[in-house]
């Protein structure tokens, strides 16, 4: 009995470890690309888009559903507030699917 009793000791002993070391918060910022954007871990240990962040303590508030977050030199990893515009989606959309428009057809003036 006190083999048994001692066997689930260790197994629960070995088990409490494993199941903190995982659940361990890591320290220190971090940080990954995600589809070319940058995103954070937050404090509840959710990865959010860092320009987003940036963009809602530039305009003072949260970003409303219906509107999205332009870089406006292209470049998904420049968080800078300056390059950073809020805009509706729709204006958004319109606004990508000419630069698209203007590249495609550079690219068959210039052949």
């Amino acid at each position: 009995m006190l083999i048994y009793l001692l066997a689930f000791a260790i197994l629960a002993l070995a088990f409490a470890t494993y199941f903190l070391l995982l659940r361990r918060k890591p320290t220190g910022p971090q940080k990954r690309i995600y589809h070319g954007y940058v995103q954070y871990l937050d404090d509840d240990g959710e990865w959010q888009y860092e320009h987003r962040r940036v963009a809602e303590e530039k305009v003072g508030g949260q970003i409303h559903k219906g509107r999205v977050v332009h870089h406006i030199d292209g470049n998904r990893q420049n968080n800078d507030p300056k390059n950073l515009r809020v805009m509706p989606a729709s204006k958004h959309k319109r606004m990508h699917k000419r630069i698209r428009w203007a590249k495609k057809h550079k690219r068959r003036g210039e052949e």
